[in-house]
């Protein structure tokens, strides 16, 4: 008899199989079954909030504490307005994304280095362009032009008798507003708070499933942490799913369900030769 799947966690490894630095041995196709988050210490250099030094943060990321200044410092000459930088435009939560776990070892390092206290965004974004000019991602996902609707697909969600993937979900009741992220669904304990973002649900219908699955119900959401005054983007996610097995299922050994949750980087899908995006086709 089978032995029972457990809950996967932070199922969110990348489809395709990538070479990595020596440091990361474990390429980009590893699955991440349990993710153990702890909050550091409240001496822990990690707790310290992220730096906008050498990085554009976009206005939706948890703001950090307002200086004082006079009001004549600052308010700006019209001259001055004038010569500023218009700076990242507002976010839009449309169109296709490619998505990487945030527990990939060689993203939290470009993260986070190893006796550094300030978080580097740009980094995060950079090394994620490598990956995903190969094609190489954890998760896809496609928004209508209005955000309230598109798909989701990763290939750790399966059926665990025949393997075979399932899906794509439908992200669905999508919208844009104020997003609340816990201690356990970001990858820096200074970005935990409620900033503007966007949020759905996600339906697995059974009709997309095959035998023995009764569908499955979870959310997503996701938020803009970095803009670089070209227009590049990083935003961060954090998504569920609840997957339901039918009595048969469970009395050949594979219980009732599996659980799959992760945080995640997303960032715009590549462009082909056309200009069109690359990705998830919307049915």
């Amino acid at each position: 008899m089978p032995p029972k799947r457990k809950s996967t966690e932070g199922a969110s490894a990348p489809a395709k199989k990538a070479k990595t630095a020596a440091a990361a041995s474990k390429d980009t196709t590893r699955t991440e079954k349990v993710i153990t988050s702890a909050t550091p210490a409240a001496n822990d250099p990690a707790q310290a909030k992220p730096d906008a030094s050498g990085d554009t943060v976009s206005a939706d990321a948890p703001a950090p504490a307002k200086k004082t200044t006079s009001a004549s410092a600052a308010k700006p000459t019209a001259a001055a307005a004038k010569s500023q930088p218009a700076g990242p435009l507002l976010p839009r939560f449309t169109g296709k994304f490619d998505l990487y776990s945030t527990q990939l070892p060689f993203l939290k390092t470009k993260y986070l280095p190893k006796g550094v206290s300030q978080p580097s965004f740009a980094a995060v974004h950079k090394e994620i362009l490598l990956y995903q000019a190969k094609d190489d991602f954890s998760m896809r996902m496609v928004l209508s032009d209005e955000g309230d609707g598109g798909l989701f697909t990763c290939n750790q969600i399966v059926n665990p008798m025949s393997e075979e993937e399932l899906g794509p979900v439908d992200v669905v009741r999508g919208a844009a507003g104020k997003v609340k992220f816990g201690a356990d669904e970001v990858a820096h304990a200074g970005l935990v708070g409620t900033a503007q973002g966007w949020s759905a649900k996600m339906i697995l219908d059974e009709r997309n499933c095959g035998c023995f699955i009764n569908g499955g119900a979870g959310s997503v959401k996701m938020r803009r942490v970095w803009a670089s005054e070209g227009g590049e983007e990083l935003f961060e996610g954090y998504w569920t799913l609840k997957v339901k097995y039918s009595a048969t299922m469970a009395r050949k050994g594979f219980g009732r369900g599996d659980s799959y949750s992760g945080g995640f980087w997303a960032v715009r899908a590549r462009k082909d030769a056309e200009g069109n995006e690359i990705g998830i086709e919307e049915a």
